[in-house]
């Protein structure tokens, strides 16, 4: 009793609700009109293989409803001796599946669908005409009919996998996009014998597709769906050439044109079809028909409605909500980060204040730590610290001047009567110079750690300013393409090439970035093939590939080619002809669209002077290529050179960035002599006022801006060139009509010749062109 209760409740639960019934049946209804359509889709003028190709790869519970509909199709609209064959075939896909059903993993395989279909069909072709094989059918064409069968059975398996994953059409891989194609293809056929007056509807539809592809899915939608289209009519028969030259050509054409919208690209249609007319000769008149009827209903088509149609076909991938989650809550912790550690920062600069304050030690304490030493086991204590503590006192502080005069005292610097009373005059004298030579050199590394502190608190700030550009760099990035950055890895992969990363990145001015992170640069393509790969890969014209390095990890970038480009020049004077200069220049890309030239001056000349001014130039490169804002690598530079070592070291550092897309110019100075820009006739000196790295615990770029075009010329210069002045610098850029290498040759010549002072320095002059890319 128990056990037949369970069962009613069992079969209450699964009684499904009226709107899932109503769907359901609605999907069968689906399945049984797919079976009764494709039982038209005729091939060679006689068989029809595509039912049985469908029920090949349909779902176990879609099975019976397709065998129906196939079975309704074959009864009410007959076919030649084709029909028995369809029968025969539908019957062997069903036996073998019922069959199988038990097999899971076989009938779950990619290729059992196509397998079966193939056997199927070839089979009882095979059979069906055993007696007449030579006579009417050839074995190839029976052989023919079953690979198509096969290979329909296999697109339409693809693209009901899409359906049963629920995979979204955009973004979707070109093979996808294919079977697609071609199972569309292959429902068109079904409506290819369907003609009035010699014009066949299915025709038409294919037109109606081919256009449709081509004006909202430009050059690849147009091929494909052409391609697709035109070897499906074909296999309908009647001018077998005629198709797939016309429809694919037209395609491709309309694709191409797609630009000039949907009146001009449905224009280019007609006039390609026009021209595959004239070109095949067993092209039928009605082609011509069917070309103008199809156009006509395509420009008929409300505007709204295609653009509906066509959005989740050909419309660019909407912004993933999760990615876009993700980016704003990166965004959001690399900002609190960066505010966290400017608060630190903040918190050791005020300890710092405080302890130093604290424990600040005096003169005073010298003497202290000198009476506790020599006058504690003295037998005169009492008389000297009690009876005669003024007296004594005075005494000490009259020592202060000649302590800080000469570091030290000695037995005449103390007065009489002091001198003649004190048993142990030589001890204190010695006593009180040993305390205050360990107080001097107290208070020097206590001026040395503060600065230490302060060059921590420093550096804290720059981590908090490079957070804080990452934060606004992904802040600023609108699309990160996923499926190009899984296509990028795959390539190198396929090459040999491990892939730590990959990033493809769309700004929101449409520019395409790629970053690749990796471990080695061994076995990567070089850069010319490397930007040519990857260029043919994404689609995008890229510049030339920009490699970073830091420590064992190699960063590559590539930025879409830019509309300007840039001609450098560098020429030097070595002070009195030394080994090294204590100038450095490097013109490198940013990775970010920009073109930089970095000039450093380092205090003096020689070795020294070299290892600032290329410790300068090469840090602040390389962060600048890693993506760290320019503001934060000065930081990081001054904080090195302010610690590098005991002695003062200082660089000037004299920056230009160019951005190669949008003309855009920066100027950047620390502590550098002015800069000219010429732009057509007029000469501007760029001259800001700013200290070098390494001075002071803080230290900020003076920044100019200028917009540049083709033509124009940026000079930069050390020192050494203006020490006689900087007016001649301005009047020879105005005239120069050579190249920048020439202008740098003559700058360093001329301020060579013009030095007044007897004194030799170290010249350096750069100079950057902009050209048109």
């Amino acid at each position: 009793m128990k056990s037949r209760a369970e069962k009613v409740l069992r079969r209450a639960e699964q009684v499904l609700p009226p709107a899932e019934v109503t769907k359901k049946l609605l999907r069968q209804l689906g399945w049984f009109g797919a079976g009764a359509l494709l039982s038209r889709a005729e091939i060679f003028g006689a068989c029809t293989p595509f039912s049985a190709a469908l029920a090949a790869v349909s779902p176990k519970g879609s099975l019976l409803p397709v065998l129906l509909g196939s079975l309704l199709g074959l009864m009410l609209f007959p076919v030649s001796s084709g029909r028995l064959q369809s029968l025969a075939a539908l019957a062997i896909v069903a036996a073998v599946r019922w069959t199988l059903s038990e097999w899971k993993k076989l009938s779950a395989h990619p290729l059992f669908g196509a397998v079966l279909a193939f056997g199927a069909v070839a089979g009882t072709g095979f059979f069906v005409n055993r007696g007449r094989i030579l006579a009417s059918v050839p074995p190839l064409m029976i052989l023919a009919e079953g690979l198509l069968a096969g290979g329909a059975s296999w697109f339409l398996g693809r693209t009901l996998k899409i359906r049963q994953e629920r995979r979204s059409l955009y973004g979707l891989d070109l093979q996808s996009m294919a079977g697609l194609a071609v199972s569309g293809g292959i429902f068109l056929l079904a409506f290819a014998s369907v003609t009035v007056a010699g014009i066949s509807l299915g025709n038409i539809l294919a037109m109606l597709v081919v256009l449709f592809c081509a004006a909202y899915g430009s050059v690849g939608g147009g091929c494909i769906s052409g391609t697709a289209c035109g070897m499906m009519m074909s296999l309908a028969g009647g001018a077998a050439g005629y198709f797939p030259i016309s429809y694919a050509f037209s395609g491709l054409v309309a694709g191409c044109f797609s630009p000039l919208g949907r009146f001009g690209s449905t224009a280019i249609f007609v006039l390609a079809n026009g021209v595959a007319v004239l070109a095949v000769t067993t092209a039928p008149i009605t082609a011509l028909y069917e070309t103008l009827l199809a156009t006509a209903l395509f420009l008929l088509i409300p505007q709204q409605w295609l653009e509906n149609a066509a959005r989740p076909f050909f419309a660019a991938p909407p912004a993933d909500p999760s990615a876009d989650a993700l980016r704003r809550s990166v965004v959001m912790r690399l900002e609190f980060a960066s505010r966290a550690i400017a608060q630190v920062s903040q918190s050791v600069e005020e300890l710092s204040r405080k302890l130093l304050k604290k424990g600040k030690s005096t003169v005073t304490g010298v003497y202290d730590c000198a009476v506790e030493e020599t006058c504690r086991t003295c037998g005169f204590r009492l008389m000297c610290w009690e009876k005669n503590y003024s007296d004594t006192m005075a005494v000490l502080n009259g020592l202060t001047a000649p302590l800080q005069a000469r570091g030290y005292v000695c037995r005449n610097d103390f007065p009489e009567p002091f001198r003649s009373n004190c048993a142990r005059i030589n001890q204190l004298a010695a006593t009180i110079t040993a305390a205050y030579e360990d107080f001097h050199a107290g208070e020097a590394a206590e001026r040395r750690i503060s600065e230490i502190r302060a060059v921590v608190g420093s550096q804290f700030l720059g981590v908090s300013e490079m957070l804080r550009d990452l934060a606004a760099d992904y802040r600023d990035k609108s699309l990160f393409d996923r499926e190009t950055a899984q296509q990028i890895e795959q390539f190198l992969c396929r090459h040999g090439f491990d892939t730590a990363d990959v990033s493809c990145r769309q700004e929101q001015s449409g520019r395409m970035t790629v970053e690749i992170v990796t471990g080695a640069e061994k076995g990567l393509p070089d850069k010319a093939a490397l930007q040519r790969e990857l260029s043919r890969l994404c689609g995008r014209r890229f510049g030339p590939a920009v490699f970073s390095s830091a420590g064992n990890t190699l960063r590559i970038v590539l930025n879409e080619r830019p509309s300007l480009s840039v001609i450098t020049g560098c020429a030097q004077h070595v002070c009195a002809g030394a080994s090294l200069c204590g100038d450095h220049y490097e013109f490198f890309s940013d990775g970010a669209g920009g073109a930089v030239a970095a000039l450093s001056d380092g205090m003096g000349s020689g070795g020294r002077a070299a290892v600032d001014s290329t410790m300068a130039c090469g840090i602040l490169s390389r962060l600048v290529s890693a993506g760290i804002g320019y503001d934060a690598a000065l930081r990081i530079v001054n904080s090195s050179l302010y610690i590098k070592s005991g002695d003062e070291s200082l660089a000037t550092l004299d920056v230009f960035r160019l951005d190669l897309y949008s003309g855009r110019a920066e100027f950047m100075k620390a502590g550098a002599p002015a800069a000219f820009l010429r732009r057509g006739s007029r000469v501007t000196r760029v001259d800001l006022a700013s200290l070098p790295a390494g001075i002071l615990q803080e230290v900020k770029f003076a920044r100019g801006a200028a917009q540049l075009s083709p033509g124009d010329l940026v000079l930069m210069v050390s020192d050494g060139a203006v020490s006689d002045g900087d007016g001649w610098l301005e009047e020879l850029v105005r005239s120069w009509k050579g190249t920048p290498q020439e202008l740098c040759d003559r700058v360093v010549a001329e301020a060579e010749s013009r030095r007044r002072d007897g004194h030799d320095d170290d010249i350096t002059a750069a100079a950057i062109c902009v050209a048109a890319a």
